[in-house]
């Protein structure tokens, strides 16, 4: 990794706010780590520490900027350690990292998050749509982007619904959904699934018969991410044999996920997909389902050239054992 890469991750690392007891200061020469008294925690970063984590991730190589991205928010705490297992001279960010589990909560940097979701880079985008999701903005405020007339924002603000925690904005989804085609519809579509709720299902059944090809894949891997959903929809085993293939690997996926007895001969057919991953779920759920009828499929998958399938179907050939 460049000179420049690592510079970026460790200016990254200092940008957001300081914890109780520190703060962090800028200068032409880099970041300071300070003492003196901090901002509150758990009130998370303000306008200006969002502004400048932007400044700092715009001109980012893209791979780092999406790295950076995937982990916000994701830090473990400290908890103590006293810099145990740390090398002697590192910089001691940790309690920067861990203040980036606080929510945004200062209405300006709500403000400027939802600006930002019409940034012209898709890192920034992404970023920002991650932060808004974390925020502590109402839910019918973001749900009301959804309605913007910048394709951008109405996909940044249906990622930043694609939680559990935001259910109350399926019905503003579900319309998004319902246009069948565009980025929008699409991160809209898997928006329902990471939500989960099974009432979203004739929603995601229509998008995956109607919509274009990225919505289908999107309809295609939400209906497996719903909860506790046991009866696959017929238009979910068509999509696995579709001949575009990251339908095919959706839909097989979901399939596998659902585990419904009644598609046991699609599961088998779709053994033969080229995806090792695909086949390590058929293959836990043709153990799963525990019919003989799947024997032949899973000893021929004890031969699969990838490990992790044979391991598999070697523990389902003991669970369809169980039941002969």
């Amino acid at each position: 990794m460049s000179a420049r890469r690592i510079g970026v991750i460790v200016a990254l690392a200092t940008v957001v706010v300081a914890s109780a007891g520190g703060a962090v200061a800028w200068s032409a020469q880099g970041f300071h780590w300070s003492s003196g008294p901090g901002d509150d925690e758990a009130a998370g970063p303000d306008s200006a520490r969002v502004s400048k984590l932007f400044a700092t991730l715009a001109p980012a190589d893209p791979l780092i900027c999406d790295m950076i991205t995937e982990q916000i928010g994701n830090f473990w705490s400290e908890g103590g350690r006293d810099g145990v297992g740390r090398f002697a001279d590192a910089p001691n960010v940790q309690a920067v990292k861990d203040s980036l589990h606080s929510a945004v909560r200062a209405p300006g940097a709500i403000r400027l998050l939802e600006a930002s979701l019409d940034a012209p880079d898709a890192c920034t985008r992404r970023l920002a749509a991650k932060l808004l999701r974390q925020s502590k903005a109402p839910t019918a405020q973001i749900e009301g982007l959804l309605g913007h007339a910048s394709a951008r924002v109405r996909e940044g603000a249906a990622y930043a619904l694609a939680t559990e925690s935001r259910a109350e904005a399926r019905v503003g989804l579900e319309r998004l959904v319902k246009r069948n085609s565009g980025a929008d519809a699409a991160m809209a579509t898997w928006a329902l699934g990471e939500q989960g709720a099974q009432v979203a299902l004739p929603t995601l059944v229509s998008a995956l018969a109607e919509g274009d090809a990225r919505v289908k894949v999107a309809a295609a891997h939400a209906i497996g991410e719903l909860h506790d959903l046991t009866q696959a929809p017929a238009g979910l085993v068509t999509a696995a044999r579709s001949s575009d293939p990251a339908l095919r690997r959706a839909a097989a996926r979901s399939l596998a996920e659902i585990h419904d007895p009644q598609t046991l001969d699609a599961l088998i057919e779709l053994m033969s997909i080229n995806d090792s991953e695909v086949r390590l779920h058929l293959v836990e759920a043709l153990g799963s389902i525990g019919n003989p009828k799947a024997a032949n499929a899973l000893m021929k998958a004890a031969k699969d050239q990838s490990p992790e399938v044979r391991r598999a179907a070697v523990e389902a050939l003991g669970e369809v054992a169980k039941e002969t």
